[in-house]
């Protein structure tokens, strides 16, 4: 089945037999991320909602919606995005400034989602993290107000909260990096198996040998 015409929801064609699906950052590292974010919310007692629809304009829609975290009543808009911070945009301030592809990225974000919501009701906040696994300071911030909230929740006669927040962030901090960069390698992995496949048959492409050198 060549479905190579059609495209995936980041607008990328899905390629031969769609092998751009094993790949994506729109539907693999992105989304196992993305769902392990809303796990750690729901266990911490977080009505948090995946692309919710409606609390922006047009088709436009956060990865996660998490009310009543935050102490002014605003709901929080959630995009959680990654960057190389190798790339050639990036590598030469990252190389002098740890970080600073990140905080690039999470400038980015907030451009392009202004004016896109209700700003009384809602407060977007970007999660990033650097292909090497390291975190924008708003993404460990985050983790922090959800120890927090999650702490405030505990049954009596638990651990202490101090220790429960301890314990609380170093377990999901190290899930949630470990699932990203697992799904970074895998999709590597595919995107290599399929190019090979499709050299072992047919002249590469232009956008194999992009998707080769990236």
């Amino acid at each position: 089945m060549n479905i190579q015409h059609r495209r995936c929801n980041c607008r990328a064609s899905l390629g031969f037999e769609g092998y751009h699906l094993l790949s994506c950052y729109r539907t693999y590292a992105h989304d196992k991320v993305v769902r392990a974010i809303n796990d750690m919310c729901r266990a911490s007692k977080l009505a948090s909602e995946v692309e919710p629809m409606g609390q922006m304009s047009g088709d436009r829609r956060p990865d996660i919606l998490i009310p009543n975290l935050r102490a002014d009543s605003k709901a929080y808009l959630t995009d959680f995005a990654s960057v190389d911070p190798a790339r050639r945009a990036s590598i030469q301030h990252s190389w002098f400034t740890p970080g600073h592809a990140a905080s690039q990225r999470d400038q980015q974000k907030r451009e392009s989602y202004d004016g896109q919501y209700n700003q009384v009701a809602f407060a977007m906040l970007p999660l990033v993290m650097e292909t090497s696994g390291r975190m924008h300071v708003g993404l460990k911030r985050f983790f922090n107000e959800v120890a927090v909230f999650a702490s405030t929740h505990l049954p009596s006669g638990s651990v202490g909260e101090h220790r429960f927040r301890s314990r609380f962030l170093q377990f999901w901090k190290t899930r949630i990096v470990v699932i990203f960069l697992k799904a970074l390698a895998t999709s590597a992995l595919h995107s290599m198996q399929a190019i090979t496949e499709r050299m072992s048959t047919n002249r590469p492409t232009q956008r194999d040998w992009d998707i080769w050198n990236s």
